[in-house]
């Protein structure tokens, strides 16, 4: 039997950064939602198998990366899609421009310049890289 308090109080605070790790691996929106409400289903279900004292946010994260890669297996290939910048991005890049104590234009160019480059590159490596990348600086995970 499940406890549905325990399971709210232990899972659902993780949402967020389950949302921010489907974004990362789906790189939609709509598919990001999705993974997200079926991982939290698939958590619901089997919330009885987690191990009280172990990394919740962990044992999520590995439900989440395998319904990706049973539903990737379902649909085998989708047609590429163009990644825009998203409104956060945008917003990111306002705030840090707002919040620069220098009026120097062309160090504000060249930060931007350097932002931009390196979303690139991190958007151009494998996305098993990505992933471990994204855990790792983003989310505070160990590398291994």
């Amino acid at each position: 039997m499940i406890n549905r308090e325990r399971f709210e109080e232990t899972a659902l605070p993780h949402l967020d950064f389950l949302y921010s790790m489907a974004m990362k691996i789906t790189r939609n929106e709509e598919d990001a939602h999705d993974l997200v409400q079926e991982t939290a289903l698939r958590a619901y279900r089997f919330f009885d198998k987690f191990e009280e004292g172990t990394n919740c946010k962990a044992w999520l994260y590995r439900i989440m990366k395998n319904t990706y890669i049973n539903r990737y297996r379902q649909q085998r290939r989708r047609p590429n899609e163009v990644v825009l910048e998203s409104f956060e991005d945008l917003r990111e890049t306002s705030a840090d421009a707002q919040g620069m104590e220098q009026a120097d234009p062309e160090a504000n160019f060249f930060n931007a310049a350097l932002r931009q480059d390196v979303r690139k590159a991190f958007e151009k490596l494998p996305s098993e890289y990505r992933e471990v990348l994204a855990l790792a600086v983003g989310e505070g995970f160990s590398y291994k």
